[in-house]
């Protein structure tokens, strides 16, 4: 007999008058909590590299710790983050309660049933895992990676049924708990490196890893009886709604799984060359991730219910108005951000991880991989906003291929370019890969429902490639001069040359766009005094 069921009364989540106003709301209390998040998960990071630097021994930590993510993307669990989302907005526009319900259950239910199979395999044969996962490991450092992922494996349930959680959650505009996992999680795994690391080491990065993902479901879980969504036994496997949903999210299992053998590709070379290179990938994508996470990640996902809401009203034109004044905010946001990461990637690192035992030289590997991941930056943004485009019209397929020829691509080019350019070779194949996968989705994207309108992109692009470019040689001649100032290797000379050049882009390239007459600079200021409550 199943268990007690909450019956939800939020049939149908009222948007109104006031739907553009919590927009901006929304992003802006995602912003903050994405804010406090990404400002531990940088501490965080600067524990370990000040404690690990990029060593074997943080290679060893960062494989271990990727086979959670990597099962996720294997077994599919992820694609239920975006399905889950449409899905449960569509019925909620419908007000359709019960089916709410069953089907909440039952994918909850599914989740904790394959992730708790998996994990207790995974942790049974962790050692045949890393073996075949970074098989350029010693003996040693295999069996280190092996105690780290053994302690690490449980956060496959953790994680698949929180992500599980948290979009459901988005689905009826409830966004600011989902954006507090991150604050939990981050802040348990610093607590735990402080108190332990002197007594577990490397150990004690792995338990917060662990309990911070357990911290992050249960935080989690009074949201969902407030939304009268109750945890029961229902499982009904073969309901239609969950063939529904299964169906949507096969193609998006098929592009994780493509995914995750392009991520392994990269370990598993990684593990062949010099000690650390895995971790300044790793460093240096948490630096290209926190920004996305930052300035993208809080409109993506209010936009994403509100994009099913629109479909299953038929509002498409407002949807394809929407998306394209989206893409151009993105362009004008992310094109100069990843200019300026480019010219700064080395004070960046400098600044933030060199100390302890991270040495001048890995800050050198490590800023050398950031500036070629700064390229796949716009291009990341606008991948993740096309696929929340298909997903709110419930178009999967295209995804899957899309994924799977750049997954293709990528792991082609890290075996070709790994041989001459090392780490660089594994860095740029990725870089090229989300290029590509951006302008497949973009064709397809526009093929679908005709957002772009023939060539109205094209001058709004010349427009911030020249403001982009008066932005770059200002911000190159400021280098220079702060150069002899005093030099950037030193500590120093990094703030002098992030702050400085910060403070002088955002002029120069705040006064090329008011010249060129780029209206959408105007919407992204406009947007900004709204979340920040000033008018």
């Amino acid at each position: 007999m199943p268990m007690r069921i909450w019956k939800t009364s939020l049939a149908t989540t009222d948007l109104g008058e006031t739907k553009k106003a919590s927009l901006l709301f929304s992003a802006g209390g995602i912003s903050v909590c994405r804010a406090v998040a990404k400002g531990l998960a940088l501490y965080k990071q600067v524990l370990i590299a000040s404690l690990f630097g990029a060593t074997r021994l943080a290679d060893s930590f960062f494989v271990a710790t990727a086979i959670p993510e990597m099962l996720l993307g294997i077994l599919g669990i992820n694609t239920f983050r975006g399905v889950a989302t449409s899905v449960f907005a569509h019925l909620d526009a419908k007000g359709e309660q019960e089916n709410m319900q069953r089907l909440f259950s039952s994918l909850f239910n599914f989740i904790l049933i394959l992730t708790g199979v998996t994990a207790s395999l995974a942790v049974v044969f962790a050692p045949a895992i890393i073996s075949i996962l970074a098989p350029g490991f010693s003996l040693a450092d295999r069996e280190i990676a092996a105690k780290i992922a053994r302690i690490a494996l449980p956060v496959l349930v953790f994680l698949g049924l929180a992500n599980f959680v948290s979009s459901v959650l988005n689905a009826f505009h409830r966004f600011f708990v989902p954006a507090l996992i991150q604050v939990v999680l981050n802040a348990v795994m610093v607590a735990f490196i402080l108190v332990f690391h002197t007594r577990l080491g490397i150990y004690a990065v792995a338990w917060g890893f662990l309990f911070g993902h357990l911290a992050s479901l249960v935080v989690q879980l009074p949201s969902l009886r407030r939304l009268r969504l109750g945890i029961s036994t229902v499982f009904v496997p073969f309901d239609p709604l969950i063939r529904k949903s299964l169906l949507l999210a096969l193609p998006l299992f098929v592009s994780m799984f493509a995914a995750q053998i392009s991520n392994f590709s990269v370990k598993f070379l990684g593990s062949f060359l010099s000690g650390g290179k895995i971790a300044a990938l790793s460093y240096s994508g948490f630096l290209i991730s926190a920004v996305i996470v930052l300035a993208a990640e809080p409109f993506l996902i209010v936009l994403m219910p509100r994009f099913a809401n629109q479909v299953a009203l038929g509002k498409l034109d407002t949807m394809r108005d929407e998306l394209a004044k989206s893409v151009k905010i993105f362009i004008l946001l992310f094109f100069p951000l990843s200019v300026w990461l480019v010219l700064l990637s080395f004070p960046i690192v400098r600044l933030l991880f060199q100390r302890g035992v991270f040495t001048p030289e890995a800050t050198t590997i490590t800023s050398a991989v950031l500036a070629i991941f700064s390229l796949r930056l716009l291009p990341s943004v606008l991948s993740l906003l096309f696929v929340r485009v298909f997903l709110a019209i419930q178009k999967t397929v295209p995804v899957m291929w899309v994924n799977l020829f750049t997954s293709t691509v990528q792991i082609l080019l890290n075996f070709i370019l790994v041989d001459s350019l090392d780490v660089k070779g594994l860095a740029i194949a990725n870089a090229a890969a989300a290029l590509l996968q951006m302008l497949l989705f973009w064709r397809l994207v526009d093929s679908s429902i005709g957002f772009s309108r023939g060539k109205q992109f094209i001058p709004f692009f010349g427009k911030v490639i020249l403001a982009t470019s008066l932005l770059g040689m200002g911000v190159r001649f400021f280098l220079n001069f702060a150069g002899r100032i005093s030099p950037l290797g030193t500590v120093t000379g990094s703030v002098l040359a992030v702050l400085g050049s910060l403070l002088l882009g955002l002029i120069i390239y705040s006064a090329a766009s008011f010249v060129l007459k780029i209206k959408e600079s105007r919407e992204v200021a406009r947007s900004l005094r709204s979340i920040m409550g000033v008018h």
